[in-house]
């Protein structure tokens, strides 16, 4: 299974005209929980759910979760004490080709300089048709090395990963995830040493070129499982 996560939104343009900014939220998605119960590959941390987080493009306040990575060489999903997060957006109301550059921003924190830990996002089209991800949009290049206070690491804007065929249509949505990733030297999680990452508020986001406009939430797109 390959490990990632994921984000929802609500329409919202940031910066200059034509672009939208995605917050990685706390609440859940009306889509519910995609997988009741599942391991992870990497570092994961026993076995958790898979329930789906919103991705808005409006913000709240910002909460944080921490959790000790194992040895086993990354990537891994962020997790709460009982589930692996990952987000999904509402679905589109206009089909868009988000071919335009993608850039990142997340803020994380380490408990220690040894677990040289940092993260990358990924970002993957949600079929409405199918009811599940068809496409990988992108998956960027891994941040620099967290600290051991919290800080914000960015992303540099890039040409996203599908190129041309970057095509979505009305009723797909957009996933987004956050892969904690081994940087900065040798992997040195262990039970002791956390990964903290930084939701809900400004700080943790994914960024794009084009206008995005979005239908109400519902409950009406099948829940396949994670490929």
């Amino acid at each position: 299974m390959a490990v990632m996560l994921i984000a929802t939104l609500c329409l919202h343009v940031s910066g200059a005209e034509g672009q939208t900014t995605l917050y990685l939220r706390d609440s859940a998605s009306p889509l519910g929980t995609l997988s009741a119960s599942g391991a992870g590959l990497g570092c994961y941390n026993a076995t958790k759910s898979y329930p789906w987080r919103q991705a808005l493009t409006t913000s709240g306040t910002e909460v944080s979760y921490s959790f000790a990575p194992t040895s086993t060489a990354p990537p891994c999903l962020v997790q709460t004490s009982s589930d692996f997060l990952r987000w999904i957006s509402p679905p589109l109301a206009s089909s868009v080709n988000l071919t335009g550059n993608y850039d990142y921003q997340g803020k994380c924190k380490e408990s220690s300089t040894s677990a040289n830990a940092g993260f990358r996002f990924v970002v993957y089209r949600w079929s409405g048709t199918l009811g599940g991800i068809n496409l990988t949009l992108d998956s960027s290049s891994d941040s620099t090395e967290c600290g051991t206070s919290a800080g914000n690491k960015a992303i540099a804007a890039h040409a996203p990963a599908c190129g041309s065929i970057c095509n979505l249509a009305v009723g797909d949505r957009i996933v987004v995830e956050v892969q904690v990733r081994n940087v900065g030297g040798s992997w040195g999680g262990n039970s002791s040493r956390t990964f903290t990452l930084y939701i809900e508020g400004v700080n943790s986001f994914a960024h794009f070129a084009q206008t995005l406009s979005f239908s109400s939430d519902s409950t009406n797109a099948r829940a396949l499982v994670f490929p």
